[in-house]
């Protein structure tokens, strides 16, 4: 089985990379970084996030509203090509159609050359690298699928509750050889295509120990996290699944 292949129409509906700082930008860093890169996108949108804590006492509910975040995102005329910029967080999205790895990583190692010299490239805290997939099969005269067929992953269930009308689940996996983590999680969520079931198949590897800090061997660790998600992709999908990609 090839850890890589190339589907004619792969599942992917959100290609996500992300790299999370260890010392969050100051005012006029954020400025300045969301200055340099800015010119290479069509849109620009600046929002802001805020956390809030609730207490609740004697039946009665606060709220505690912390500091905004200041969030600003780039993306295309189409809007399937995005670049989030946050205090803490640089984060590269790829929405449907996907191009391909080298379109998304050649757009994601521009950005980073765009960075301010007395910048750099940050400290990092983590680094992810997240494809989110949604697999639609056909269901039948019934209205029903096994979702065994196409996911390598399944639960054994008792007969009272097979077959089932919906599922979640998750695992959690670290792979000490490798020095890197993922998180894999499927569930039924809303199809888009008439007569048909969509399943999730969500891979997220990150790192978190030894983080590169420096372009190249930021482009070394995000090959070596990719091969690990397609292996992962690939043996989680059986060859039924295969077919819909062809």
């Amino acid at each position: 089985m090839s850890i890589s292949q190339l589907y004619p129409a792969p599942p992917i509906i959100d290609a996500i990379v992300e790299l999370r700082l260890k010392t969050q930008f100051d005012k006029r860093e954020l400025d300045r970084v969301v200055k340099a890169i800015k010119p290479a996108y069509d849109k620009y949108n600046e929002s802001g996030e805020v956390d809030v804590q609730l207490r609740i006492a004697d039946g009665k509910v606060q709220a505690q509203p912390g500091p905004t975040r200041p969030v600003h995102i780039l993306s295309n005329e189409d809007q399937n090509d995005f670049c989030r910029i946050e205090e803490a967080k640089l984060h590269w999205s790829r929405l449907p159609p996907y191009e391909g790895w080298k379109s998304f990583k050649t757009r994601i190692f521009r950005d980073l050359q765009k960075l301010p010299k007395k910048i750099g490239i940050p400290s990092l805290e983590r680094i992810g690298v997240r494809y989110r997939n949604r697999i639609d099969v056909p269901v039948d005269e019934d209205s029903l699928c096994r979702y065994e067929d196409y996911l390598s992953v399944n639960l054994q269930l008792p007969n009272l509750l097979d077959p089932q009308d919906g599922y979640q689940w998750k695992i959690e996996k670290h792979f000490k050889g490798r020095g890197m983590s993922a998180t894999v999680i499927s569930g039924i969520v809303p199809s888009e295509l008439p007569k048909t079931m969509a399943f999730l198949l969500d891979v997220d590897v990150y790192v978190i120990n030894d983080l590169p800090s420096d372009r190249e061997r930021i482009a070394d660790t995000l090959r070596r996290m990719r091969t690990l998600k397609n292996e992962i992709f690939e043996a989680c999908v059986t060859d039924k699944a295969r077919e819909i990609f062809q």
